[in-house]
């Protein structure tokens, strides 16, 4: 009986719970998340009964979820991707809005420019269309600004709602870890609380919607969260912990987006792994925002360039090529996010450079007044004055208003974005460049045909056939930076391009060296170096060699022959003087024009007869033709024969410039020999075999011999050894033994050198005294106004031993003593003059007292000339490197001014045969519209054959052959001709300096509306439209991607729904059924009571 009444209990107790979870699903039916649940029983345990065993009931073993996590799973992903559209579509169709509507679209605006530019082509000298121009471009470049400014605006929207959803994702991340927390109190899942897992599965749904994520379910029902799938190893949930993710946006070209997990402390970049709202935003970005700006600012940048460079080639109302017609400068973003004070930053661009936009931070120091700046893509630091206004970097000048805080931190950063900051740069009507700025006429007297017209051609060239110099050669014209080269004709071996200036290039070779070099112009002019055979030259003058087509060869300027186009240029040795101003603003001769020679190559005449070193005529000096270097049968050429042929030609000619020999030889300290005190000097030993102490040393010993050797030595600034002759046997060859001793290396016979110096005119310089028989004392020296001091030692009683002191002092013996009075009238006075400007003279005592009597005077008695000075020897037309290279002089060509047109060079000579090149020169943009200062006659001789010639010099720049149909190309200029020319018809190319009015220039600028200047072979228009489309094709197929993906996701939810959601239908039989059982457990209850009591009555 207590067993019946114990399961009808029961029966009533799981019932009633029975019904308690109908009647909860039934009351969230309409909850998000809610998951159905369903009362699990249990059989209860029997009892054995006699021979049998009887059930007992049944037991509630708690409460289950109807949940599939694979259908869960589904639902996450189908969610997500869902989610990426939503922002592609709707952000798009955004931009299809800004790129399509009527008012804001640049079709229209670009068309009413070109418009413009049409009626000014019918009237190019009318004001008023000139201004209608400049208000179109300014119409279209308004239009360019506003797209672009809405661009912006798309895109600092989708940063913003970026950034707020990745802080919602760490928001539900972190929620989740807090449910994971609670989740682990119990190790089995189907103990967890089901709300508990429904906000759970609530968390990952919303989480998925934002990013794509992976799961991993635990047995106790927590879970770990993966951005991507679970291979990714991007975990942003384990467990009770979460880890955020944040988003960079990264300027560049191309910009990028990146993911970033746990951006603080150790970021991994997930691009690439995101899906959701947050992925299609990025994706948006990516794939549609980013490359249409960069687009928009393709078609700034092609309608910039074009009309900039096809208005470049026009001339204006007042006469100048036109200038810049749009402008682009670079927009800078100021930030004071870090700044406490007052202090307002200005930008202003003074150089166009890359570096305008590299980003800069600023550091008030308040201690100093000062900022500290730094470029941070560089590293690069430096401080400001202290109190600066105005901080010049990287070509911006920055201004600085109010006051900073000490700490304040401020940071510039620009940006390029052509679209955004395009502008119109003309202020002036007139200064649009419609006419154009050569000009080709028909000569009045021609008989033939032909009619041409010009044009500018600015197009980058070919490569250049050969190496340009500063590929080849360091700017360095030391002999130490030579690099060698051997002999071809085949090959140039560099080209000096357009734009090089102040060119010194300079061969050294031996005098059995073949080598030399050849310079042309591309069309054939040979500039400098020696004859060549006519096999040569067609080997050497080709179109592969860098050569005009139809070149033909000159030799009319070899070598200064003629003067080609006037030009100041040299072909053998050169040297100029060097100058800069005083304190007091007098000019200084820092450097005089020398020509400073290598040591005479060893040459003696075996042949019998007098032998020809170098032929008459092939060398000159100052411009004077120098006779011919001879050498007597058995003689050995050296310095001193070289002076007496140079000076011989001084007098004759009149030349003012100074020849002298040097024999200097340098011994670094280091060279010294350690083993070994040995040294012989022109065949006396200044020194025995035991090692040297030291270096002071071994130059005592050098000059203890001096009188007899006349070689003296001195230890330079650096510790060197300097070994010289004496004064008056400069010429003298130093002869050491040949054996090597101390000076290691040093054997054998050291020629001198020949230095010639460009003469200055004679000045006169008088120092009285005011004191008597100063000179013939002694014990005296001269200071010079520089703070050089000139040392008197010994008495000197006359003029002639007074000029043998000044000149053994000073080297020199071009000095002349005119007077010494050393007479009783208490006021010497010394005389003296010289090819050198000395400047003033003070008198002291050897005891540093200065010499003063209260009549102490310096006075110069002539005019200073401190105009500057060249010197040059240079090679004839029948002169060779080889004639140089015999008295020691390297072979130089130079070029002192800035090169109009490029040059071809060659070393020519036997392919076993060596030499050394070196060179310095600087690299400029060459003028392309110098030609404007020259007219051109174009010439035919032949009815195939034409010269072009620079009227204004006589220079013949060129003689080609002329092929019909071809254009007449020359520099940057094309001329066509149309029709048949005929022998001596001559067409003349000059600057259309009456031109300004036509309208030559504005019909080329209203082409570049057709033309195709944009990415694949587009027009403008076709490049905007192109835009256009592109997006619209972007959001067409995000909308049938968005409906695709719908129907997966309803399947998806429909799915779920069918398995976890709340049927009303099903809970209310549900309802019935329990409520019926729920009836029945009672009866049972009531029926046991019955017999409970039946049995009582008994």
């Amino acid at each position: 009986m207590s067993d019946l009444l114990s399961i009808g209990g029961n029966a009533v107790k799981n019932n009633q719970s029975a019904l308690t979870v109908v009647s909860n699903n039934i009351a969230n039916v309409h909850t998000e998340g809610y998951v159905r649940q369903d009362l699990s029983l249990e059989e209860n345990l029997p009892t054995k009964s006699g021979l049998v065993y009887l059930g007992t009931g049944a037991l509630a073993s708690g409460i289950k979820r109807s949940y599939d996590g694979l259908v869960e799973a589904s639902l996450r992903t189908s969610r997500s991707d869902l989610s990426a559209q939503q922002p592609v579509i709707k952000f798009t169709d955004r931009v299809i809005d800004v790129f399509g509507d009527e008012k804001s679209s640049l079709t229209p605006a670009i068309g009413s420019f070109f418009d413009s530019l049409r009626s000014l082509s019918l009237d190019a000298s009318s004001e008023l269309l000139r201004s209608q121009v400049l208000g179109e471009a300014k119409g279209v470049a308004s239009r360019l600004n506003d797209l672009a400014s809405q661009l912006m605006s798309v895109d600092q929207e989708t940063r913003d709602i970026s950034q707020s959803k990745m802080g919602t994702f760490n928001v539900l991340a972190n929620e989740l870890a807090g449910v994971n927390t609670k989740l682990n109190r119990y190790s089995d899942i189907n103990k967890q609380p089901p709300d508990l897992l429904d906000m759970r599965d609530e968390l990952l749904r919303q989480m998925s919607g934002l990013l794509k994520i992976s799961v991993e379910e635990l047995p106790s029902g927590q879970v770990n969260v993966n951005i991507g799938d679970s291979s990714s190893q991007a975990q942003v949930v384990a467990g009770s912990t979460s880890i955020d993710i944040g988003i960079r946006f990264l300027d560049g070209t191309p910009p990028r987006n990146e993911i970033l997990l746990d951006p603080f402390r150790n970021p991994k970049n997930l691009s690439g792994l995101v899906g959701g709202e947050i992925g299609g935003l990025l994706n948006f970005r990516e794939q549609l925002l980013e490359p249409k700006t960069n687009e928009l600012n393709d078609i700034a940048t092609a309608l910039m360039r074009e009309v900039n460079a096809t208005h470049a080639k026009g001339m204006d109302m007042f006469q100048n090529p036109g200038g810049d017609f749009f402008e682009s400068p670079p927009l800078f973003d100021i930030n004071y996010s870090l700044s406490r004070g007052s202090a307002q930053l200005s930008v202003e661009r003074s150089t166009i450079s890359d570096s305008n936009v590299a980003p800069l931070t600023f550091l008030f120091d308040e201690k100093n007044s000062r900022w500290i700046v730094e470029d941070t893509s560089t590293g690069n630091k430096f401080a400001s004055a202290a109190g600066a206004k105005k901080i010049a970097i990287n070509g911006l000048t920055i201004s600085i208003e109010g006051k900073p805080a000490d700490g304040d931190f401020i940071r510039v950063e620009g940006n390029k974005n052509p679209a955004a900051s395009i502008r119109v740069k003309l202020t002036d009507p007139r200064q649009i460049a419609a006419g154009d700025l050569f000009r080709v006429s028909t000569h009045i007297e021609n008989t033939g045909g032909a009619n041409s017209t010009i044009r500018l051609n600015n197009a980058v060239g070919e490569t250049p056939a050969a190496p340009v110099v500063s590929d080849l050669l360091i700017d360095n014209k030391h002999v130490s930076a030579g690099k060698a080269i051997s002999g071809t004709y085949s090959k140039p071996l560099m080209t000096i391009p357009a734009g090089t200036t102040d060119l010194e290039m300079l061969m050294s070779k031996a005098t059995n060296s073949s080598i030399d070099l050849q310079v042309f112009t591309t069309d054939g002019r040979h500039l400098f170096g020696s004859s060549l055979t006519a096999d040569q030259r067609s080997v050497m003058l080709t179109e592969q060699n860098g050569f005009a087509k139809g070149a033909g060869y000159s030799s009319r300027y070899l070598n200064g022959s003629e003067s080609y186009l006037n030009k100041d240029w040299y072909f053998g040795a050169y040297g100029a003087s060097v100058s800069s101003k005083d304190d007091a603003g007098a000019t200084v001769i820092d450097l005089e024009a020398t020509l400073l020679g290598d040591r005479i190559p060893a040459l003696t005449n075996s042949t019998g007869a007098t032998m020809t070193v170098i032929a008459e005529g092939a060398v000159s000096l100052g411009g004077v033709s120098l006779g011919a270097l001879e050498l007597a049968s058995g003689a050995t050429l050296d310095a001193a024969k070289v002076l007496t042929w140079l000076n011989s030609h001084k007098s004759t000619n009149s030349l003012t410039y100074t020849a002298r020999s040097s024999n200097e030889i340098r011994v670094l300290p280091s060279s010294l020999s350690t083993a070994t005190g040995l040294l012989s000097i022109n065949g006396t030993t200044v020194h025995n075999s035991t090692a040297i102490s030291s270096v002071n040393e071994l130059v005592t010993s050098i000059n203890a011999q001096t009188n007899t050797t006349n070689v003296e030595a001195r230890i330079d600034f650096d510790g060197s050894i300097i070994l010289s002759n004496t004064p008056g046997n400069e010429s003298n060859k130093i002869a050491f033994g040949g054996t090597p001793g101390v000076l290691t290396g040093i054997t054998g016979d050291y020629e001198s050198s020949i230095v010639i110096e460009a003469g200055r005119g004679i000045s006169a310089v008088k120092v009285s005294t005011g004191v008597a028989n100063t000179y013939a004392a002694g014990g005296y020296y001269l200071l010079k106004s520089d703070g050089t001091k000139v040392e008197f030692t010994t008495a000197a009683a006359t003029a002639s031993a007074f000029q043998n002191q000044i000149r053994t002092v000073t080297q020199n013996n071009d000095f002349v003593v005119v007077e010494v009075d050393g007479g009783t009238d208490h006021n010497d006075e010394l005389k003296f003059t010289g090819p050198k400007n000395f400047g003033d003279f003070e008198v002291y005592k050897a005891d540093g007292t200065k010499i003063s009597g209260g009549a102490a005077t310096t006075e110069v008695t002539g005019v200073r000339d401190v105009s500057d000075k060249t010197i040059a020897l240079t090679l004839t037309s029948t002169g060779s490197s080889t004639d140089l290279a015999k008295i020691g002089m390297r072979t130089g060509v130079f070029l002192p001014d800035s090169l109009d047109e490029e040059l071809v060079v060659f070393a020519t000579g036997s392919t076993s045969d060596t030499a050394s090149i070196a060179a310095s020169y600087d690299s400029n943009e060459v003028d392309s519209l110098y030609l404007r200062e020259s007219q051109l006659d174009i010439e035919f001789t032949d009815v195939d054959r034409y010269t072009i010639t620079d009227s204004g010099t006589g220079t013949v720049l060129a003689e080609r052959i002329h092929t019909r149909g071809d254009p007449i190309k020359y520099q940057n200029l094309e001329i066509s001709l149309v029709g048949e020319p005929a022998i001596g018809d001559k067409f003349i190319v000059d600057n259309n300096s009456e031109g300004f009015g036509s309208n030559d220039n504005v019909v080329r600028l209203v082409d570049i509306e057709s033309a195709k200047i944009i990415g694949d072979n587009q027009t403008l228009h076709e490049g905007y439209l192109g835009l256009l489309n592109d997006a619209g094709n972007t959001s067409r197929q995000g909308k049938i991607a968005q409906q695709a993906l719908q129907v997966v996701y309803d399947q998806a939810v429909e799915s779920r729904d069918s398995k976890s959601g709340v049927n009303l239908d099903e809970e209310a039989a549900n309802l019935i059924r329990f409520q019926q059982a729920y009836q029945a457990s009672a009866r049972l209850i009531q029926t046991a009571n019955q017999l409970f009591d039946s049995i009582l009555r008994l």
